[in-house]
């Protein structure tokens, strides 16, 4: 299969991203970006069971698990705000 990039703009954030190292060759940037997209399973609802995270993602219940029983109060001061002059 032969892909042809037509575009200047796109064939220059391709060797941006290889050139950076996040890419070794284009194939694996398609592999990349392939991956990531989403099918027709992911765009339909799903149920918690069918729910999975990509690796490494956690969740927000796994990133606030260490602070669990310290009695953060996580709402918003009202009185911190800038005032704002309407007039």
């Amino acid at each position: 299969m032969i892909i042809e990039i037509t575009s200047p703009d796109v064939e220059a954030l391709i060797r941006q991203r290889m050139d950076a190292g996040s890419f070794k060759t284009p194939e694996d940037l398609i592999r990349e970006v392939l991956r990531s997209s989403p099918d027709e399973k992911t765009l339909a609802p799903a149920s918690a069971a069918e729910c999975r995270r990509a690796a490494g993602r956690k969740s927000l219940v796994e990133v606030f698990a260490p602070l669990r029983g310290m009695n953060l109060d996580f709402s918003r001061n009202q009185s911190a705000s800038r005032p704002v002059d309407l007039g």
